[in-house]
């Protein structure tokens, strides 16, 4: 079973260097965005890879798909910053299954979906 004190203790390690930096400048209120044209299944690819190792020990498979490989134009490291929130409490609020990342590419949004099988979730 997958500890919340063990992913944080483990996201710094497992995370681009980009995530510590760009959560050092919201702690000091030093925030800029930092558009730029990217893949976007490399940016996702790169930021869930090594969380595979830690979701497979838990019993959880991370797939990934979308519509269509698309570049995406905005703040790369802010997304990646949401990917690894989004796979951090993927691994705290699930006890096994597969788990779907997907994403869709509008005219001016990018919609990223994620299912899980078996949230825990409490009522409270």
């Amino acid at each position: 079973m997958y500890a919340a004190s063990e992913g944080k203790a483990i996201l710094p390690f497992l995370s681009p260097p980009c995530i510590r930096e760009t959560l050092s400048r919201a702690d000091t209120g030093q925030q800029t965005i930092e558009k730029e044209t990217f893949s976007f299944d490399e940016a996702i690819s790169e930021t869930l890879t090594p969380l595979r190792p830690v979701a497979e020990a838990n019993g959880i498979a991370l797939t990934v798909t979308s519509n269509e490989e698309f570049t995406f134009y905005g703040d790369r490291k802010r997304l990646i910053q949401l990917i690894v929130i989004l796979a951090d409490n993927v691994l705290h609020y699930t006890d096994s299954g597969n788990v779907r990342v997907s994403a869709t590419q509008g005219e001016r949004e990018l919609l990223i979906t994620v299912k899980l099988p078996n949230a825990k979730v409490n009522a409270d």
